[in-house]
């Protein structure tokens, strides 16, 4: 265990080693630093502990797609949904949207972290948009392809 040093202005208040009895509504892996505030005041008391402040740093999302479910999912958005389509990045998409392959191959992701997988893999070059000619339509349209050299192994 550690001690983390705390700015505070009462020269009263000093850190101290996380406390090793809790009470049991406490919980030591969210919360496993306290400090006492030993100054005086209408408010505490002389031994009361204060939670402190922790960084918070966000969950992985990398830790969720193994190399081969990005190369399943790879696979999928480069075959495109049918007949010659592409899938694609933008939001207006209906039916073509990429993100919804990732979450078919990782379900526990969200709307917006199989976008922001999406969205990483297009800024290191793994996707790129091209454009192509929609035989249902008969339009130019931009769709995503997969550059094979880039795939994760």
């Amino acid at each position: 265990m550690r001690v983390v040093p705390l700015a505070c202005e009462k020269p009263a208040c000093q850190p101290i080693a996380p406390i090793v009895a809790f009470k049991s509504d406490f919980d030591p892996i969210k919360y496993p630093f306290r400090i006492f505030c030993q100054s005086v005041s209408d408010r505490r008391s002389p031994d009361e502990q204060v939670q402190t402040v922790e960084p918070w740093t966000p969950p992985n999302l990398w830790n969720k797609v193994s190399p081969a479910t990005a190369n399943a999912i790879l696979t999928d958005l480069d075959a495109g949904p049918f007949d010659g389509m592409l899938y694609s990045d933008h939001n207006r998409a209906e039916g073509r949207e990429a993100h919804l392959v990732v979450q078919k191959h990782a379900p526990d992701l969200n709307d917006k972290q199989a976008r922001d997988i999406v969205k990483t893999w297009i800024k290191s070059g793994l996707l790129y948009r091209a454009n192509y000619r929609d035989k249902h339509i008969r339009e130019e349209r931009s769709g995503l392809r997969v550059n094979d050299t880039k795939r994760p192994t």
